[in-house]
C-alpha cells in the first residue's frame, strides 16, 4: 500500500469470482469446499440472493426474478465470509479491514480450495470492491477541502446541496478491465456528514483460465484502486484518516 492509516475507512471489501456457464457444478461442492477451509472459517449460515434478469423476447420486454442460495462460511467473529453460489465465489472483508495481504491470504484459501474440487472451465467475471464510509464532523462540509473526486457546482446554482451521487468508469490494462468509481453522500445525525467512496474494479471481457492469472490479477486491481482512492482525497482526509507516517 502506498499510504498506511491507522483508521481507514474501509467497511467491507468484497472480491468475487463468476465461471463460465460450462464449469460443472453441483450441490455438493459447498460441503467440499467447507471441509477444506473450516480450520479457517468454522461457522456456516444460508441465505437467498435475489436477482433480477431483463430478457426481450419478440417486442416484449420482461422481467425475471431468480432466487440464487448461497452458502456462507466464516471466522469466529464473522468478520471474514466465504460465500458460494452457483458457479460463484465471494469473500467479504468487513471492518475492521487490517491489511491487503491478510485479506488477499483468505480469498487465496478460498479459491485454492474451490480450484482443488472444481475443473473450471473459463471466468466470466472477477471483481474486486472496496466501500468507504467517510464521516466528517461539522454542520457543512466544502467538498473541494476534502475530495479530488467530487460533483462540479456552478456559481449559478445553489451552494447549499441536500444530496448527490456520482458515478465513473475508467478504464485499465489495456481496456481489458473497469474500474467503476461511486461518491454519494448518505444521511447522518447532525453534526455529521457522511459520504460513501466506493471502488469496483471487474474484469471488462470473461477469460478462459489460461488467459488470466487470478493472483497476479488480484495484485494489479488492488494496486488501481489504491491509486484512484489516493488521487480521490485531500491531505485533510488523510488527517482524519491519521496516515501513518514510515
Amino acid at each position: 500500500m502506498n499510504k498506511l492509516y491507522s483508521e481507514p475507512p474501509i467497511v467491507e471489501a468484497i472480491c468475487e469470482f463468476r465461471f463460465s456457464s460450462d464449469t460443472e457444478w453441483d450441490l455438493t461442492i459447498p460441503g467440499l469446499v467447507y471441509d477444506r477451509i473450516k480450520e479457517h472459517f468454522p461457522k456456516k449460515s444460508q441465505h437467498q440472493i435475489q436477482n433480477v434478469e431483463i430478457k426481450q423476447e419478440e417486442e416484449e420486454i420482461k422481467q425475471i426474478v431468480n432466487l440464487d442460495t448461497r452458502i456462507a462460511f466464516s471466522t469466529n467473529d464473522k468478520k471474514v465470509l466465504v460465500q458460494l453460489g452457483k458457479r460463484l465465489l465471494a469473500i467479504n472483508q468487513l471492518k475492521p479491514y487490517r491489511s491487503w495481504k491478510k485479506f488477499n491470504e483468505k480469498i487465496d484459501i478460498a479459491l485454492k480450495a474451490l480450484l482443488s474440487i472444481v475443473e473450471i472451465k473459463g471466468v466470466q467475471r472477477i471483481g474486486l470492491r472496496y466501500t468507504n464510509r467517510i464521516d466528517i464532523p461539522g454542520e457543512y462540509v466544502k467538498l473541494e477541502d476534502y475530495f479530488n473526486f467530487r460533483p462540479s457546482i456552478e456559481e449559478s446554482l445553489p451552494k447549499v446541496v441536500l444530496s448527490f451521487k456520482l458515478s465513473s468508469h475508467f478504464l485499465f490494462a489495456d481496456e481489458r478491465d473497469v474500474c467503476m468509481v461511486q461518491f454519494f453522500s448518505k444521511p447522518s445525525e447532525k453534526k455529521i456528514n457522511s459520504f460513501i467512496l466506493d471502488f469496483d474494479y471487474y474484469l471488462r471481457v470473461p477469460q478462459s483460465t489460461e488467459s488470466i492469472d487470478s493472483l497476479g490479477w488480484k495484485n494489479e486491481a488492488h494496486s488501481q484502486i489504491e491509486k484512484l482512492f489516493e488521487g480521490c482525497i485531500s491531505d485533510k482526509l488523510r488527517e482524519i484518516f491519521k496516515e501513518v507516517k514510515r
